[in-house]
């Protein structure tokens, strides 16, 4: 059969949205079903999407069929999520996290070298290209998919065929790979520290797991004050960006908002304003018998907020 006679199907944005919806739904009812799903923190997200990416896998290579998608909305959500975790930057938290959160800093730093290197070597090592391992390196693997998509074409103007696809296909293997395997990583550390948390839903019930006293409760109010606040980060750093592209500077969409958030964060915490944002939390976990604050977050109280 030709590939002229296989049907393709477009998915406009609101049926690319409903798709991605029932998609998610699907994910979460298969983590509840499957004991090994949820006893490692697999997200609902990344389960219902590895289904459905084998699923349209399958249909491509038997020629069945295929499916184009509007991606009209992905960009927005992408800005609008890379500031919500711009506005938890904040100058206090990371000071309470003293030699750990510096520490962290230079691991991750040692990280995107290394990633750097090793793709560079392997890619060296086929004969292909150098750009090859950058692509499959620290842009996609360290910088996820909003880094690709900008700095793909970039390796495209510099001679690598595809930069822009091979970007975003690592970026989708260092996702999946990373929520794959960092939940039973995760459960081996919390089980040889120690460290004892609730279960995955109590989160749900509107009362921090966490250690902390406060409860803020999400009212209409407070939802429509953050939802002004990420639209203008979003605008700021979008602007910033806009402002750096006309200067020949390329750097992801998402960096600009997220750094705004962040200063709008720092700014209204050394005023003292609330900027109504229930998601921020600054408390973190103890371990068993001991006084000092945990540096790492609970990976469950993570899990909760960023499942279904």
């Amino acid at each position: 059969m030709s590939d002229s006679a296989v049907l393709t199907y477009h998915l406009d944005m609101i049926t690319a949205l409903g798709t991605a919806t029932a998609i998610l739904i699907a994910g979460h009812f298969l983590k509840k079903i499957v004991p090994f799903l949820k006893r490692f923190y697999i997200p609902s997200p990344v389960i219902g999407g590895v289904v459905f990416a084998l699923l349209t896998f399958a249909l491509h290579e038997f020629r069945i069929c295929e499916f184009t998608y509007d991606s009209e909305l992905r960009e927005l959500f992408m800005m609008a999520f890379f500031t919500s975790i711009g506005f938890m930057a904040s100058a206090k938290m990371l000071t309470r996290g003293g030699i750990g959160v510096f520490l962290f800093l230079i691991c991750s730093t040692l990280l995107i070298i290394c990633q750097n290197l090793a793709g560079i070597s392997i890619a060296s090592l086929f004969g292909e290209p150098p750009l090859l391992g950058i692509a499959a390196g620290s842009v996609s693997l360290s910088g996820g998919h909003g880094t690709s998509a900008a700095f793909g074409p970039e390796l495209e103007k510099c001679g690598l065929a595809g930069g822009l696809s091979i970007s975003v296909a690592c970026a989708t293997f260092g996702l999946i790979a990373g929520s794959v395997i960092g939940g039973p990583v995760g459960k081996l550390l919390l089980a040889r520290h120690r460290i004892s948390c609730k279960n995955q839903d109590s989160a749900y019930e509107g009362v921090p797991d966490n250690g902390s006293a406060a409860v803020y409760p999400a009212t209409e109010q407070s939802l429509f004050r953050a939802a002004l606040i990420i639209s203008l980060a979003v605008l700021a750093g979008w602007l910033v960006i806009k402002w750096l592209a006309g200067m020949n500077i390329t750097l992801p969409s998402y960096l600009g908002p997220m750094v705004a958030a962040s200063v709008i964060r720092n700014i209204a915490d050394h005023t003292g304003h609330n900027i109504a944002i229930p998601s921020i939390d600054e408390s973190s976990i103890k371990a068993p018998n001991s006084t000092h604050p945990h540096p790492t977050h609970d990976l469950q109280n993570f899990q909760t907020r960023t499942d279904f």
